[in-house]
């Protein structure tokens, strides 16, 4: 069916509009600096996948940048960022990390006290070399910066699971590892309004962010022990042992059927023979599946007013803390606790006078502590007058 409409001279004519199409594309050389370095959006930070939520792993997407992961079964016990990470060529340890405009690097080892959570972050920047002077990490400098609130109260919620429920065992391992790590947390902000006294829309916002990690991961342990007939002196078949008795310059006296007499043997050797266990895996090896527990809290509460359309301040307070129980190899040594709280508190005052100056004050306190104890059998106890060690002073 065809329907033919004629335009008759009472028929209006529709206005003329007109579309105005801009584009614009980024110069291949910057010619004001020769900083070389990267912006990370926040659309970037929230949308591509991170191993462990960890905000420094996406400055893998700078050209210059190698980030190394923690060797063996190390876990990241101190409130820092791994500082694995090389920019450059240069180490990790020469990394500049500033939140909010304030430094926040671990001066002794390198890397960070504080990580704040993905979900936290407005954009960080990575700068490696030629950088202005109010950045000195010779390494490279990660720039972030924090939410703020805004006119409408917002929020979210998280939490991301992962289990062994698919994992394969481990070849050396004789069970299959335990992996339970669960991330969870929440984000709110928006403006501070307390009804009949304060109304802060357009001036006064808050935002708040808390993220926890409680994991249980097994590790793979290792070890050569001796066996129940090396426990007794017994090493035939083996290097020969020699009776150091016997032994003047270079004439050395072998041990008959390279097997050490009862009364031969150190009471010290048989006393601390009990913390070491019977071999458990082939060729006198000892396997063994510790599970080390892993929490983490960390949570940051900011808060921005505008003094005057000139003069804005803002307050930050940011903690991290960690946690960690790691069972020794043997399982008579024990386990050891490792953990560290550390916070930092910052604000700033921005000022603009006129249409060409902006002064920036800013102030800030960082405080990050790292502990590690070990607990294990017989701990408090004078061990080596226990085994009839003389000349040596335990540490208690």
């Amino acid at each position: 069916i065809f329907l033919w409409l004629t335009c008759m001279p009472r028929c209006a004519i529709s206005a003329l509009s007109t579309e105005v199409l801009v584009t614009t594309q980024a110069p291949l050389l910057n010619t004001e600096s020769a900083t070389l370095s990267q912006v990370i959006t926040n659309e970037q930070i929230v949308d591509l996948p991170l191993n462990g939520r960890s905000f420094h792993e996406l400055a893998r997407l700078t050209p210059g940048v190698a980030l190394l992961p923690p060797a063996g079964n190390s876990q990241l016990v101190r409130p820092e960022i791994v500082n694995g990470n090389i920019m450059g060529g240069v180490s990790g340890r020469q990394t500049r990390f500033l939140l909010d405009g304030v430094d926040i690097t671990e001066e002794h080892q390198g890397g960070t006290w504080i990580q704040t959570s993905v979900d936290a972050l407005q954009e960080f920047s990575v700068q490696q070399n030629a950088y202005s002077a109010e950045f000195h990490g010779a390494g490279g400098t990660f720039n972030v910066v924090t939410k703020s609130g805004s006119n409408r109260l917002r929020g979210s919620v998280f939490e991301f699971l992962r289990n062994d429920a698919f994992d394969a065992k481990n070849y050396f391992a004789q069970t299959k590892e335990k992996l339970e790590r669960n991330q969870f947390g929440g984000t709110f902000g928006g403006p501070v309004v307390i009804p009949g006294l304060v109304d802060g829309r357009g001036r006064t916002f808050f935002f708040a962010s808390y993220e926890g990690q409680r994991r249980k991961s097994g590790a793979v342990d290792v070890a050569i022990v001796p066996s129940p007939a090396q426990r007794q002196g017994n090493f035939q078949g083996l290097a020969p042992i020699y009776d150091p008795l016997t032994t003047s310059g270079t004439a050395r006296t072998q041990f008959a059927g390279n097997v050490i007499p009862q009364n031969r043997i150190a009471a010290a050797a048989e006393f601390f023979l009990r913390y070491i266990p019977l071999p458990n895996g082939p060729n006198n090896t000892w396997v063994s599946n510790p599970i080390v527990e892993f929490n983490q809290d960390q949570f940051t509460l900011r808060g921005d007013h505008e003094l005057t359309p000139r003069h804005k301040l803002f307050v930050r307070f940011s903690r991290h803390s960690n946690h960690e129980d790691r069972p020794a190899t043997f399982p008579a040594l024990g386990a050891t606790e490792l953990w560290g709280p550390a916070f930092n508190l910052a604000g700033a005052l921005t000022s603009n006078f006129g249409t060409s100056i902006v002064h920036e004050f800013r102030v800030s306190r960082m405080y990050g502590e790292y502990r590690s104890t070990a607990y294990f059998q017989g701990q408090g106890s004078d061990l080596l007058g226990e085994a009839g060690v003389k000349g040596l002073e335990q540490a208690q």
